[in-house]
C-alpha cells in the first residue's frame, strides 16, 4: 500500500474527529503511517508511536507490525483499551495514561463542577510543561498556541494537574 494510499486509509479509519484528534492532527502534520486498516491505525511522529485498535486481536496484529517495523520510540499513546493493556505487558510499561479527547464548543473556559479545582489559561511559564508532554519541533508554534490563549490547565491551588488544549 502506498504512502497516500495508508494516509487516505488512517483517515478513514479515525472516523471520529473528536475521539481521535489527535491521531489526525499528526497525520495532517506529516505522522508515518505503519498501518492503516477498517480496524486499526498505527503512526508514528517525532519518536511517538500513536496507535488504535478496534478488538483485542487487531491490536496484538498492530502492535506485532509495531515490532517488525523496528522502529524505535521514545513514546508510546494507545487510543483504545486493547492496545493499552497490551502494550503495557508487551513493553513492560510501568504506568499507562489513557489517551482521551472530548470537545467543549462554548466560548469562555470550560466550566469544572470539582470541589477546588479550577480552569486557567496556561502562560509563558508554562511552555516548559507543555513542552515535554506534547512532540512539536517548533518551540515557537507552541508559544505561539500560549499566546493564543488555547493551552489551558486544571489546578488545584497552584499545581497543575492536567493539561486542556483547545
Amino acid at each position: 500500500m502506498s504512502a497516500g494510499s495508508r494516509r487516505q486509509a488512517g483517515l478513514e479509519a479515525l472516523d471520529d474527529p473528536v475521539f481521535f484528534a489527535g491521531m489526525i492532527s499528526a497525520i495532517g502534520q506529516g505522522a508515518e503511517i505503519l498501518s492503516a486498516g477498517t480496524e486499526s491505525v498505527a503512526l508514528v511522529s517525532h519518536g511517538t508511536i500513536q496507535a488504535w485498535a478496534g478488538s483485542l486481536a487487531a491490536a496484538d496484529d498492530l502492535l506485532n507490525l509495531v515490532d517488525r517495523s523496528g522502529r524505535a520510540f521514545d513514546r508510546f499513546v494507545a487510543h483504545d483499551e486493547f492496545t493499552s493493556r497490551l502494550a503495557r505487558q508487551r513493553y513492560g510499561f510501568a504506568h499507562i495514561t489513557p489517551c482521551l479527547s472530548s470537545a467543549y464548543l462554548g466560548t469562555y473556559l470550560a466550566p469544572v463542577s470539582l470541589p477546588g479545582v479550577r480552569v486557567a489559561r496556561l502562560g509563558p511559564e508554562h511552555h516548559p510543561i507543555i513542552s515535554s508532554h506534547y512532540a512539536v519541533d517548533d518551540p515557537e508554534y507552541t508559544a505561539e498556541r500560549i499566546a493564543a490563549g488555547v493551552m489551558t490547565g486544571a489546578f488545584r491551588d497552584d499545581t497543575l494537574l492536567v493539561l486542556l488544549v483547545f
